[in-house]
């Protein structure tokens, strides 16, 4: 096998809970397959009393696979998430990850595919 970097991507879905103070008790990641994604985007529970306790959050994971040799590891993993809607109502993904390097266009073709 040859050496070098190779990338992955996948969507996620992650699912916060919040306690009663809006503090964050849990955060389980689904990686997800575009119809469950799509299934869940946006998706926000409540208690009976209207507090916020549950919310999926969909994001990108960017990983970055160090190859030498046969051996593989993983270098670096970074997160886009989707946080705002545009115009149109339509989620979208910011422009980078968290670490600056560009999300490739065809993410944001997907994304605003499923909606």
């Amino acid at each position: 096998m040859k050496k070098g970097l190779r990338v992955q991507y996948e969507w996620c879905l992650e699912v916060t809970t919040i306690d009663d103070d809006g503090e964050v008790l849990e955060r389980e990641p689904m990686h997800s397959d575009k119809v469950m994604l799509q299934d869940n985007l946006g998706e926000v529970y409540f208690e009976e009393d209207g507090t916020q306790k549950m919310t999926d959050e969909l994001c990108l994971i960017r990983d970055v696979w160090c190859v030498d040799w046969a051996d593989y590891w993983d270098e670096t993993r970074t997160w886009a998430y989707v946080e705002s809607k545009d115009e149109n109502g339509k989620w979208i993904l910011p422009e980078h990850f968290d670490d600056g390097v560009k999300v490739p266009k065809r993410f944001h073709n997907e994304l605003f595919k499923i909606q």
